[in-house]
C-alpha cells in the first residue's frame, strides 16, 4: 500500500508541474508576400500660429490696468463737475468713455477712445496710440481722432487712485473698479 501511495503522489506532483499547466509557445504565422509594401507616409505642412500673448504670460502685471470709473476732473486749473466716465485698462489696449455735462444743458460733452499703449521708461509716462477715437464739441458737432495719433501723458498712482495728467495741466482721476 506504500507503494501506491508513493506512486499516486509522484503522479500528482509531476502532473501539477508547470509544464503541463502553460501552454506551449508557438510562433505568428509569416505575413503574406502577395501584397506590395506601403509607401513613405508624407508629413503633412504645419503652418506656425504666431502667439503674440506668450510674452504676457510672463510678465508682471502693470498697476495701472484694470477697470477704473471717473471720480474728478479739472478744467482750465479748476475742479468741474466730473459727469460720468470710465477708462479700462489692458495689457496693451485701454478704452475710454466719457459723458460730462456742456455749457449747453441739452448738449452733454462725449468721448470715447480705443487706445494702445506703452510705458515710456520707468516712471508714470505713458505712450498712447489712437486706434480709433470721437468726441464732440460744446456745440455738439461730433469729431473723429485721427487713428495713430500718439500722445504722452502721465499716469500718477494715488492711493487707490489714478490721476491721468492732460495738457495745461488738468487732470481727471478714477478709482479702481476691478
Amino acid at each position: 500500500m506504500r507503494f501506491v501511495w508513493l506512486l499516486l503522489s509522484t503522479v500528482t506532483l509531476w502532473c501539477s508541474a508547470p509544464h503541463f499547466q502553460d501552454p506551449q509557445p508557438t510562433r505568428p504565422p509569416a505575413p503574406p508576400t502577395l501584397r506590395e509594401p506601403l509607401g513613405p507616409v508624407e508629413v503633412p505642412y504645419v503652418e506656425s500660429v504666431p502667439r503674440a500673448d506668450l510674452p504676457e504670460r510672463f510678465t508682471a502685471k502693470d498697476p495701472i490696468e484694470g477697470v477704473w470709473e471717473l471720480r474728478d476732473r479739472t478744467q482750465g486749473g479748476v475742479n468741474v463737475e466730473p459727469g460720468k466716465g470710465y477708462l479700462a485698462i489692458g495689457r496693451r489696449h485701454m478704452f475710454t468713455q466719457f459723458q460730462a455735462p456742456g455749457p449747453d444743458p441739452d448738449i452733454a460733452l462725449l468721448r470715447a477712445a480705443s487706445y494702445s499703449w506703452t510705458r515710456v521708461g520707468d516712471g508714470d509716462l505713458v505712450r498712447t496710440t489712437v486706434l480709433v477715437g470721437h468726441y464732440n464739441d460744446a456745440d455738439g458737432d461730433v469729431h473723429v481722432e485721427p487713428a495713430g495719433s500718439i500722445e504722452l501723458r502721465r499716469f500718477e498712482r494715488l492711493d487707490g487712485f489714478l490721476r491721468v495728467h492732460r495738457e495745461g495741466g488738468d487732470w481727471l482721476q478714477f478709482a479702481r473698479v476691478e
